[in-house]
């Protein structure tokens, strides 16, 4: 009298297209977030490499009669691995340094190490960071009163 009903298992179409949108959702709302952290790593990484090499060329004033070195001196001295570059000690950024060793008109020796994002990477919101003889990563800010040649006009990082 009664048959049995036959029992499916599995899911139907519905049931998966309501997954898939509902994960395609989540994506949506989180990969904005990853790629802003992925590039606040990258300029958090940036700024302690340049904490980092300021400590170097300090350290090699200390040893050298107060006079800074380019980066080719450092390497040299074995203060940066032979291997690394001016383009590839910081990921996604090139290095300018800049130096003043001999005191000239009474004026203390100077350097200024300058980290600009490579071209491939100027359209990614990667800032320009800087570091002086005093020690103080300062980041590139367009603004009243603040001069790209001049990083001490630049917004500090702390």
């Amino acid at each position: 009298m009664f048959k049995k009903a036959k029992i499916e298992s599995g899911y139907t179409l519905l049931e998966l297209i309501y997954v898939v949108s509902i994960i395609t959702v989540l994506v949506c709302l989180l990969a904005p977030n990853l790629l802003a952290q992925k590039q606040r790593f990258i300029q958090l990484s940036a700024q302690r490499r340049l904490r980092t090499i300021g400590a170097v060329m300090t350290d090699y004033a200390l040893s050298n009669e107060g006079n800074y070195a380019d980066f080719r001196e450092l390497k040299d001295s074995n203060m940066i691995k032979k291997e690394v570059t001016a383009s590839n000690i910081i990921i996604d950024y090139s290095l300018i340094v800049k130096t003043t060793t001999s005191e000239s008109m009474g004026n203390p020796p100077l350097f200024t190490i300058i980290a600009m994002p490579r071209p491939e990477r100027m359209n990614s919101q990667l800032a320009t960071f800087a570091i002086t003889e005093d020690q103080v990563v300062r980041v590139y800010k367009e603004g009243e009163g603040v001069i790209f040649n001049d990083p001490q006009t630049w917004e500090p990082v702390l």
